[in-house]
């Protein structure tokens, strides 16, 4: 039986790019900040805080369209008809009981003094 992946490589790719848009989003909110001496205006930029939360928002709606797009081979597999299981067999065979007592029976020879050493 061939195993297969959850995922494909595209689906896997997605993914990468995914977490690609998010890293730039971060990059993006990330900058300068204020000082105890001097006051930096950059940080309510229209970038940090408009656009890079966006960017990452982004990127994280893409990384759940890569874990639900959906493969061809996913949807073959599906579309395969699925065969009846095999009746189990039994472990042991049992034989039928008149069988195996005449069996025993006819094995069994009894020798009376053809043993025995004088």
């Amino acid at each position: 039986m061939k195993q297969y992946f959850a995922f494909t490589r595209l689906n896997f790719i997605l993914l990468a790019v995914a977490m690609a848009v998010v890293v730039v989003g971060m990059i993006l909110m990330s900058g300068d900040g204020s000082t105890k001496d001097a006051f930096n205006p950059d940080i309510f930029s229209a970038t940090r805080i408009k656009v890079a939360p966006l960017v990452c928002l982004l990127g994280y709606i893409l990384m759940i369209v890569a874990i639900m797009f959906p493969s061809k081979r996913r949807q073959e597999i599906d579309d395969e008809p699925v065969a009846a299981p095999k009746p189990a067999k039994p472990f042991v065979k049992m034989p039928n009981k008149g069988n195996a007592i005449k069996g025993q029976i006819k094995n069994t020879k009894v020798q009376i003094g053809k043993n025995k050493r004088h």
